[in-house]
């Protein structure tokens, strides 16, 4: 890949004021000159069956070692590659290597790799909490269809993240074309295109200028995420698999 640093950028497009954390924070790999992510999105990976869970009794990733909660949460399997490991990433680095052990094995966690399965069982009530568990786009199908108006995502501590997903922009090496390439990152960096790709893939831009589309996807203000799209996260997410075969194989 060729570097798109800042150089290959208008001035207009590469405006601090205009980008969330400013324009060089959408760079993710180590190197920040490789791959420009221009997506904001919030995580809150823990969902929860109201009608099981009452408001307000878990704020924090701690809140769900209560032994309240034991057998009672479902979770995607932190053991293989995949999406599995995230949340749990994010948490380790927060309260210590240990809670891998003391929240997937000591709270006997049903760990499943396939959204569907764990959605079910959260919204036939068998299991009170998700953990990673829930696919905001399936959820939005069942809601279409009238099933899973109970569930709901909440605000937790230690477990909530940012990630730019998938929409991630490289400069592929040696392009026919180069020129046009960089003509192209121009504009789809600009606030009219970034409405029209976020229209599109329902998601939040990381310009402020562009409208939300998704409120349940934006930070909340003050507050301190970790983003878990940065290449440097993926050792820790290694890490965290590891971590997972060893205490629960």
């Amino acid at each position: 890949m060729d570097p798109i640093g800042p150089a290959i950028f208008r001035p207009d497009v590469r405006d601090d004021a205009v980008w969330y954390g400013g324009f060089d924070d959408g760079f993710v790999d180590k190197h920040r000159k490789y791959a420009f992510g221009f997506i904001n999105a919030r995580r809150k990976p823990i969902w929860i069956n109201t009608n099981l869970v009452r408001a307000g009794e878990i704020k924090t990733a701690t809140d769900l070692l209560n032994p309240k909660w034991k057998g009672k949460i479902v979770a995607a399997d932190p053991r293989p590659a995949g999406f599995g490991a995230t949340a749990g990433t994010v948490m380790r680095l927060a309260l210590g290597d240990d809670i891998i052990r003391r929240f997937f094995k000591d709270q006997e966690v049903l760990l499943l790799k396939d959204y569907r399965p764990m959605m079910d069982t959260l919204i036939k009530g068998q299991y009170a909490i998700g953990f990673n568990a829930v696919s905001e786009t399936l959820m939005d199908e069942y809601l279409q269809t009238g099933v899973g108006k109970h569930l709901k995502s909440i605000e937790v501590e230690n477990v909530d993240h940012i990630t730019i997903a998938n929409e991630t922009a490289y400069l592929i090496n040696k392009a026919p074309h180069p020129n046009a390439a960089k003509l192209f990152l121009n504009w789809l960096l600009t606030k009219e295109a970034q409405k029209v790709w976020c229209d599109n893939a329902e998601t939040n831009s990381r310009r402020l200028d562009v409208p939300v589309l998704r409120e349940d996807l934006v930070p909340t203000p003050g507050k301190k995420y970790v983003r878990v799209d940065l290449e440097e996260f993926t050792v820790e997410v290694d890490r965290t698999q590891q971590m997972a075969l060893e205490v629960l194989n």
